[in-house]
């Protein structure tokens, strides 16, 4: 299964539980505490798919992220070269927590 390699990847910890994933049907939500282990998430999703036969589309994908600074930092967020569209968030439509 694709995700099982997201095992060891903090996400966030409800309950004393790590939540790094969400999935509906066909749908995923990855949960990450810093761009960097997003993007790693990312990156191993899209590496396990491909080795699955199956691939990303990048068209219906997006990253929003969520912080309590007011200030939104940078959060650039890339799938085989391209750039996520971001949803939310500061003026760049994204705010990483850091």
């Amino acid at each position: 299964m694709i995700l099982r390699e997201l095992d060891n990847i903090q996400g966030i910890g409800p309950g004393g539980h790590n939540i790094n994933n969400i999935r509906y049907a066909d749908d995923t939500v990855l949960i990450a505490q810093s761009e960097q282990s997003l993007q790693k998430m990312l990156d191993i999703v899209v590496k396990e798919s491909k080795i699955k036969g199956l691939s990303l589309n990048i068209a219906k994908t997006e990253s929003m992220t969520k912080s309590k600074k007011p200030q939104a930092p940078s959060c650039k967020i890339r799938s085989n070269g391209t750039q996520v569209k971001k949803r939310g968030g500061g003026e760049d439509g994204c705010a990483c927590p850091s």
